[in-house]
Formats: C-alpha cells, structure tokens, sequence
C-alpha cells in the first residue's frame, strides 16, 4: 500500500483549491493509495528531464507527484499555466 504526502507548499496550495476541484484531488489520493502512482483512469505521464509524475485533474489543473517507495510526495497542484514554473 501506497502512502499519499502532501509538501507545505502543495498544502497550501490545496486550500486555495476550489471545492470542486479539491474533491477530485481527494478521488485521486484514493486512488493512489489503493493503485501507486499509475492510478487507473488518470491522465498520467512521466516528465522529460524531471523526476516528477505529472497527474491531470481535470482540463486545466495539474498535480506533481516525487515517487519515493512506498511513498508518493505531492510537490504541486496548479493550473496548467503556473505548474512548470
């Protein structure tokens, strides 16, 4: 089983979440405590030249995801323009 964290700046950043899109995110912290960081039904992919997953929340929200075994460290949830940042 998979272990979800969230660092002090993604925590702050979830509170800033709307409602609706913070329900999602709760979804995929099921998700990938149940599944590991390849979550069935998410739009996932590996980045180029960064040792971060990146996760799609919906069209214009994204999640970055550091894999350290057995945990999943939830480095930032933004919009799609300030994510890469």
């Amino acid at each position: 089983m998979w272990k979800v964290t969230e660092t002090k700046h993604a925590a702050k950043e979830l509170r800033k979440l709307p409602k609706r899109i913070a329900l999602i995110y709760q979804t995929l912290t099921r998700d990938l405590e149940r599944e590991g960081p390849r979550p069935y039904g998410w739009d996932v992919k590996q980045l180029t030249g960064r040792p971060e997953i990146r996760i799609k929340l919906v069209r214009e929200y994204r999640v970055l995801i550091l894999v350290v075994e057995p945990d999943l460290i939830v480095v930032k949830v933004a919009h799609r323009k300030e994510i890469y940042e």
